[in-house]
């Protein structure tokens, strides 16, 4: 016979941007870097089930009234990313990566006044979506969790 499970994906439509500081999640949706990784507990959704009866070929023959529901977390978390920020942020960046031949670079625009990050720009980038296809160093963000070389701003 042929079986099917029905699975969510978690696409990220705006693919690089702000990839390293959003990071992402595996095929078992577990966080596997970034604010996916970090608050993989309190972004959990939510378990839908249902128990079925199925005759010996595995039709359903009765969909049991006992729909359950439980939490995994389902918390909302607000960034104060800018997307406009983000992207010109990351833009520029590249630019002077490619034109001083740098190995990597990365660029933080904060308001100083109330501490909020509206771009943390990294590169090199990583494309969420086929996370798999680019070095795990990539993965990280480096302007949380490299040091540099004092001077090199």
């Amino acid at each position: 016979g042929v079986n099917y499970r029905s699975e969510q994906k978690r696409f990220y439509p705006k693919r690089e941007l702000a990839a390293n500081v959003i990071g992402f999640v595996g095929t078992d949706d577990l966080g596997l870097a970034g604010i996916e990784h970090t608050y993989q507990e309190k972004l959990k959704g939510m378990v839908y089930s249902q128990s079925i009866k199925q005759d010996g070929k595995g039709r359903t023959i009765q969909a049991l009234n006992n729909l359950s529901r439980s939490s995994l977390g389902n918390y909302d978390l607000m960034l104060t990313l800018d997307e406009v920020i983000q992207f010109t942020a990351e833009h520029h960046l590249k630019k002077q990566v490619d034109r001083y031949k740098a190995d990597s670079g990365m660029a933080v625009v904060m308001d100083p006044y109330s501490g909020e990050i509206y771009a943390m720009a990294n590169v090199p980038q990583f494309n969420p979506n086929n996370f798999n296809a680019f070095p795990r160093e990539t993965w990280k963000n480096n302007a949380v969790v490299s040091s540099y070389e004092p001077g090199s701003i």
